[in-house]
């Protein structure tokens, strides 16, 4: 009679420690899992910060031979469309307001701080002359005019823009500093 009582508390006392040894066991693999994403993440940082810390690391000394070709998706502006007939609408995507300004495509169009600019961004991060967006035979492309860093966000996608330039497509976010426009050709 004595051994049935002893019997069951030792099998709860051996379910007491399975249970508690398993929650153990799975506080500790979450928080194995917790840091090994954080070490990713934070190595995913160090990279991105060294990339845009130094963006011509990974660029020849002699560099490219004029804008480079990014595809990300098939919105892209075709080289036969573009024309002296067409203009560049550029939207100020700002927290407060969404202005929009237009130029003629066929001249080469500065944005910068400077009030020698044709778009002038006062915005922290902003270069006097910062950037350029012109016609490239047919295409526009943006390049960078200095040594201030210009992105280009195409969706979820980003590349810092050389001086040797990139082209451009229809919805295209350029960011510069903490300012940040996105570009259309439009037919005038």
């Amino acid at each position: 009679m004595l051994q049935k009582p002893l019997i069951i508390a030792v099998a709860a006392a051996a379910a007491v420690i399975l249970i508690v040894s398993l929650s153990i066991s799975l506080k500790r693999r979450a928080r194995r899992k917790r840091f090994e994403e954080i070490s990713q993440l934070k190595r995913r940082d160090e990279a991105l910060n060294e990339a845009l810390r130094n963006p011509q690391a990974g660029v020849s000394p002699s560099g490219p031979q004029g804008p480079i070709e990014v595809r990300w998706d098939d919105k892209a502006v075709r080289e036969q469309e573009a024309s002296a007939s067409w203009m560049i609408e550029l939207v100020e995507l700002s927290t407060y307001s969404r202005r929009k300004y237009v130029f003629r495509a066929g001249q080469p169009l500065t944005i910068g701080s400077g009030a020698d600019n044709q778009l002038v961004l006062r915005y922290d991060g902003v270069a006097e002359t910062h950037c350029e967006i012109r016609m490239n035979g047919k295409r526009p492309c943006v390049r960078s005019l200095s040594e201030a860093r210009t992105v280009l966000v195409r969706g979820k996608t980003s590349v810092i823009v050389s001086a040797g330039g990139i082209y451009l497509n229809n919805g295209d976010h350029i960011r510069m500093g903490t300012s940040e426009i996105q570009f259309k050709l439009l037919k005038a």
